[in-house]
């Protein structure tokens, strides 16, 4: 059975598109939509560089600069960051899009200073659950390949050569150090119930058959309208009745635990156990009138992970900035601030101009062929690009309170992001205004964005 591979070790610790870069002032003689620029709002920006003068040079002299993203690169220039965590358990890991190389590479950057020099021994990933234990079976045990597991998860985000270099470090590592508690890989997302139902299915049909059976009459119709287009528009009794089945088939489950863990094992029985929880969060996220939402969810199977693979296991979070942060109430990082406050710490990324991988409307699709060229002078993405410096960190709680930089970011200012889609004709549409230090501790700026690389 594949989830016995998975849990061995566990036990005995506990679309490649070239890039064509238009520029409309340079190249394209396109229009500026077509070229994919951003434009300027027609701000008066020399008076804007003149009034946020002051906010530049104060910026400058709390700062930290590093070489670049590549996680290879002296891991000395994160030291502050690691000062800061300190001992929280933990970290959420941002990004401004979902679709740059240079976040993913500093995600994993972080991550492998976190493991070295602060005992992190997971990731999480803004992914499927049951998709990502197959990239866990990798990790821990080498079945499969980095590639075909990452697949399994279902977001074509992550099926990047940025992504597989992330779980490949973590196999190495693994084989390196196999006197350690060994690193390990989860998804906390329930969008998708198809690996959960194989996953119940593999484990219940070797161990009682019947049961399974039992359980299927109550999953299987459930997960052939699993969907955000099929499920709501179903009607209400037939989503009460789906409603029911999920948890009767869970409490199915549950009155044969002592049954199951004989035939297996305890931590087995708790992965599957989780499996059904998925089910049901899954569902609720599908019909949003009653649904307490994703985010609300992704926060609990962040717990649930810590919980499950050991209880003082320090774990960190991939996810977009708009999960991470603890300034919305309804994220998933407001969610784990309220819960475990300082033991919760979150970093942010911005850029000030470049090339992402995005979904684009209008038949276009998933493309690389995405630019920001300049940002509005009014943003902090811009004033940012104004230090001087490539690539930096600011530690918000380091700004002086007298300073102007802690006047400018303790107020709303436009700050640009997006998530997988991306309107080139709309682009002030991803301008919102925030105050920074509320959503995140640490603020990571790249001056310029290339695309993550599909494999």
């Amino acid at each position: 059975m594949k989830y016995t591979f998975y849990l061995k070790k566990t036990l005995s610790f506990f679309l490649f598109i070239p890039f064509l870069f238009f520029s409309c002032k340079k190249e394209c003689k396109l229009s500026p939509a077509e070229c994919h620029v951003y434009e300027n709002s027609g701000s008066d920006c020399t008076k804007t560089k003149e009034k946020n003068a002051p906010v530049v040079a104060s910026l400058k002299e709390i700062i930290h600069p590093i070489s670049g993203s590549d996680p290879t690169l002296n891991m000395e220039e994160l030291s502050a960051i690691g000062d800061y965590i300190g001992s929280a358990y933990f970290v959420g890991l941002g990004e401004a899009t979902h679709g740059t190389r240079e976040f993913f590479q500093m995600k994993d950057r972080l991550f492998r200073y976190l493991v070295q020099n602060h005992g992190f021994k997971v990731m999480g990933f803004e992914a499927t659950w049951g998709g990502a234990l197959y990239v866990n079976q990798y990790v821990l045990q080498g079945i499969g390949t980095a590639k075909k597991t990452v697949r399994k998860m279902k977001f074509w985000t992550w099926e990047t050569e940025e992504v597989i270099a992330l779980v490949e470090w973590m196999r190495a590592y693994n084989l390196a150090h196999p006197d350690e508690e060994p690193l390990q890989f989860y998804g906390f997302d329930m969008q998708s119930v198809d690996e959960e139902y194989f996953w119940i299915k593999d484990y219940l049909s070797d161990l009682d058959l019947d049961l399974f059976n039992s359980i299927d009459t109550l999953l299987k119709p459930y997960v052939s309208v699993a969907d955000y287009q099929t499920y709501p528009s179903l009607s209400e009794t037939r989503k009460n009745k789906f409603k029911a089945d999920l948890v009767k088939a869970k409490k199915l489950f549950e009155n044969k635990e002592s049954n199951l863990v004989a035939l297996s094992s305890q931590q087995e029985y708790d992965l599957i156990h989780q499996a059904f929880v998925i089910f049901i969060q899954n569902e609720d996220i599908l019909d949003p009138k009653f649904g307490k939402g994703r985010d609300f969810y992704m926060a609990r199977n962040s717990e649930w992970i810590r919980n499950y693979v050991q209880p003082r296991t320090k774990v960190a979070l991939w996810a977009h900035n708009g999960h991470v942060t603890k300034g919305d109430f309804w994220a998933e990082g407001a969610e784990l601030y309220e819960a475990h406050a300082g033991n919760y710490k979150v970093i942010g990324f911005s850029f000030s101009k470049g090339s992402f991988q995005a979904y684009q409307p209008k038949g276009v699709g998933l493309t690389t062929n995405n630019v920001v060229e300049e940002m509005d002078c009014q943003t902090v993405n811009a004033l940012m690009a104004d230090v001087g410096e490539d690539n930096y960190y600011i530690i918000f709680d380091e700004l002086e309170s007298t300073s102007a930089a802690y006047k400018y970011f303790h107020k709303k200012n436009p700050f640009f992001m997006l998530g997988s889609v991306f309107y080139p004709d709309s682009q002030n549409t991803f301008i919102s205004l925030v105050n920074l230090p509320e959503h995140y501790d640490i603020l990571i700026y790249f001056k310029e964005s290339h695309f993550a690389k599909p494999y």
